[in-house]
């Protein structure tokens, strides 16, 4: 096409048991043989599923994805099934409804596809007559699916009766634009790997969401390969960029054929994480013939991955989930088992990881033997593990079902509690359009309900009930820290990490921390946190010991003692004297000249005083000068000298030094 701007493709996929005509009919109306296999031309089926583009008489162009009808192949349809907008349901006149017709009916249902069209082929083989009761009989079998009013056209693949209106009827139905979203994040489900002589890797697939472009860095998952998009082609046409619903192939460099699969996924790095557990909402097809019990093995299909999986049964269902179909409602029951045509909420434990958005559709398949036998709607990607015990599960869901933007977003705010969260972790989670999750955010922080963390960048969100609830947390532990250590102005900012943050990140950690700073809550100096001025005086007892402390520093004024002499005169431990310099320093009592040797403040400015006065009057000072000035050993005066450079209030010159 080489357009760079949304040209909306709407994908068809077919349906229909065996030997029904799907793929004669998609070459009547295309030209494309869908068959590409060796086996499928000696065997005259499909195998594998097949592609054709259709220009329609309106101009618009569709993709056409055909797939097999036998019983072997199912999974195959299934994974051609992937981002069908429309059906195309394909009954042969000389056979009418049959076990796949059901089959596959059943999954285009269950995948939450809208719109049908309903195609009796093989009319040229049998009279009006008979022709007449097999429309009836695909009437009638419609009927009680979600496609009762879906329209049907008899046609003749052979002589092209009818095949005309059956694509004017396609015409219609794709001017309905395609729901896919053009908003990133970027997935495609592969449905194809394969490798080409001087090209390398290709992946062919069709895009759920978001655009790509030519030199894209993408990721592969669930391997986490990342790859650059070397070219791409749209029914090879090769295109700079591709947009959602449209059939796309991809020349991928960086990874080998072999590392790659169906089922893997294509998205924008850091966009998506694997699970292997997710809640959802799944119907039991009401003809299965018998009902699943708890933790009954079944196999999973989504998108074009298929894994296998355990069942876990939802106990003491409060509230009956929406409608989507006339099928039979949920009931309240004891999770023990799901009835033919029940609805049921689930937990699915897989072997194998998915890459899953929220509200995804899914097709459950029973172990063994293999036939379909339900399927559902996506609640919660990453849920914690369900437990009997645990009571508020029904409403969860309700939540999770028919919750507004704001009522998903106060429930992951309270399922990630006492976390920060940003905008794309809700967008993320609940697969929401980033916009709207902003503009909710924004009235939420205008009604008081959030507050912002940070400016600029990626900005946090926070109820402010837990930020009230986090600041009773720190105040606390400050106070009973400081109870417990009088001598400290405040607590260290990786104590206070460590002992109420764990899970916190540093951003969010740093992010939280200057809010309550900034709100008058907590001061901050340095690393020390405190609910109180960090400029305080300690006053009382504690006062008095910090005070005798420095009577013994200053005794000697130019030449104090070392700490461990004072310690002794004073009967005080090693961690007692550490304590008591750390709060004389902190209050700028005390000063630290070097390992074990500390001034008062005073006599320190009194030194430099003198040091001044010297410079001023000779021009430079030598280590003997200040010797003989402050009437002290060679130790003292060459430690203090060293002190002075390093604060940059001398600077040396060979062995004499001048005021800087």
């Amino acid at each position: 096409m080489g357009e760079d701007s949304f040209s909306p493709y709407i994908i068809i996929g077919t349906a229909g048991h065996i030997d029904h005509g799907k793929t004669e009919l998609v070459k009547r109306m295309t030209g494309t043989d869908t068959d590409r296999l060796k086996e499928e031309k000696q065997r005259g089926i499909s195998i594998d599923i097949g592609f054709a583009e259709l220009k329609l008489p309106s101009g618009r162009n569709v993709a056409i994805i055909d797939v097999p009808g036998h019983e072997r192949f199912v999974k195959n349809m299934l994974a051609g099934s992937t981002g069908v907008d429309i059906g195309l349901l394909v009954v042969a006149a000389d056979d009418g409804v049959m076990p796949q017709t059901r089959e596959h009916l059943a999954i285009l249902e269950l995948l939450g596809i809208k719109r049908l069209v309903v195609a009796l082929t093989k009319i040229d083989l049998v009279d009006k007559e008979w022709q007449g009761l097999i429309e009836e009989q695909i009437r009638d079998f419609l009927r009680d699916t979600a496609f009762a009013d879906a329209p049907l056209v008899s046609v003749s693949s052979r002589t092209g009766e009818n095949v005309d209106v059956l694509i004017g009827l396609l015409d219609e139905l794709s001017a309905v634009r395609s729901d896919k979203e053009i908003d990133p994040p970027l997935r495609m489900p592969i449905d194809r790997v394969f490798s080409l002589s001087g090209i390398g890797t290709v992946v062919t697939g069709t895009l759920w969401s978001g655009t790509i472009e030519v030199d894209q860095t993408v990721e592969v998952l669930p391997g986490r390969l990342r790859s650059r998009v070397r070219s791409i082609q749209v029914f090879n046409r090769p295109v700079p960029r591709a947009f959602p619903a449209q059939r796309v192939a991809l020349n991928l460099v960086g990874v080998k054929r072999d590392e790659l699969s169906r089922g893997d996924v294509i998205v924008s790095p850091a966009s998506f994480s694997i699970t292997y557990v997710f809640d959802a909402r799944v119907r039991i097809l009401k003809d299965v013939g018998r009902g699943y019990r708890n933790r009954s093995p079944v196999r999973i299909y989504h998108g074009t991955r298929e894994t296998e999986a355990r069942m876990v049964i939802i106990d003491g269902i409060a509230h009956a989930p929406r409608r989507t179909t006339s099928h039979e409602n949920c009931v309240i029951f004891k999770g023990e088992s799901i009835k033919p045509g029940q609805e049921a909420y689930v937990q699915i434990r897989m072997i194998e990881p998915l890459v899953l958005r929220y509200q995804d559709r899914f097709v459950l398949r029973s172990y063994s033997p293999i036939t379909t036998i339900g399927g559902g709607v996506m609640l919660d990607i990453h849920p914690p593990k369900y437990r009997k015990k645990s009571k508020d599960w029904p409403s969860r869901y309700q939540i999770l079902e028919e919750g507004t933007i704001e009522q998903l977003t106060l429930f992951l705010f309270q399922e990630k509690d006492p976390l920060p969260l940003s905008a794309q972790d809700i967008v993320s989670r609940f697969g929401l359009r980033e916009t709207e999750v902003r503009q909710t955010l924004q009235a939420m922080l205008s009604q008081g309900k959030v507050v912002e963390l940070g400016k600029g960048g990626e900005i946090l969100y926070l109820l402010r009930s837990g930020l009230d609830s986090l600041e009773d947390q720190v105040i606390n532990f400050i106070s009973q820290y400081l109870r417990e250590n009088p001598l400290q102005r405040g607590v260290d900012r990786r104590l206070l990490q460590e002992e109420i943050f764990p899970k916190f990140t540093q951003r969010q950690f740093d992010l939280l921390l200057d809010k309550m700073v900034g709100e008058g809550k907590l001061f901050s100096s340095g690393s020390e946190i405190s609910h109180q001025r960090l400029d305080r005086r300690l006053e009382g007892e504690v006062r008095a010991e910090l005070d005798r402390f420095l009577d013994l520093v200053r005794k000697d004024k130019y030449s104090p003692p070392s700490l461990a002499e004072i310690g002794e005169g004073l009967g005080l431990d090693g961690d007692k004297i550490k304590r008591i310099v750390k709060a004389l320093v902190d209050e700028g009592s005390l000063v630290r000249v070097k390992q074990d040797l500390y001034y008062g403040r005073e006599v320190m400015e009194a030194i430099k005083d003198k040091v001044r006065e010297f410079v001023h009057l000779h021009g430079k000072i030598t280590l003997a000068d200040l010797r003989d000035q402050l009437s002290t050993s060679r130790k003292y005066a060459q430690a203090i000298l060293e002190y002075l450079d390093s604060v940059g209030f001398t600077r040396r010159i060979e062995d004499y030094r001048i005021l800087k």
